[in-house]
């Protein structure tokens, strides 16, 4: 048998060392995309969660608080009365968007000088699908 000094090529073990050093890199290139998609996911859907509370604080603005509340803010405290902090009134409903069920709170208070100067404390609190995600947005509303 002759034996070949020349002869070039990879050995077994060469071979075998790239393939779990390629594998290796693979998995935790894989780990990485995991992570980014479960990040942008939770982005996006933060993202549903605050837009939909500022839609619903400007929604606020344009309807009447009557029939939010079921009663004007000018009959929170009766005339004559002797102001006290309004007792907060919370409205919760829940609105679907993709599919997707989002629990809506809005609660109206009212301190005495916002009683004076006809302003309602309107607080809009979103809550994503198995509260994951939440956004509070609060503004005032006028009423007359």
């Amino acid at each position: 048998m002759k034996i070949l000094k020349e002869e070039r090529g990879f050995s077994l073990i060469e071979v075998v060392v790239t393939i779990v050093i390629i594998g290796i890199t693979l998995i935790s290139f894989s780990q990485l995309f995991l992570h980014s998609n479960r990040v942008a996911t939770f982005n996006n859907e933060k993202l549903v969660v605050i837009n939909l509370a500022n839609a619903e604080l400007e929604r606020l603005k344009l309807t009447s608080q009557e029939n939010i509340f079921g009663t004007s803010p000018s009959t929170f405290n009766k005339p004559g009365d002797t102001f006290t902090n309004y007792i907060p009134k919370t409205v919760i409903k829940k609105t679907n968007i993709n599919s997707i069920e989002y629990d809506v709170k809005i609660t109206a208070s009212q301190q005495k000088e916002e009683h004076f100067s006809k302003l309602l404390n309107i607080q809009v609190q979103v809550i994503g699908p198995n509260n994951k995600s939440k956004s509070v947005v609060e503004g005032y509303l006028t009423y007359e």
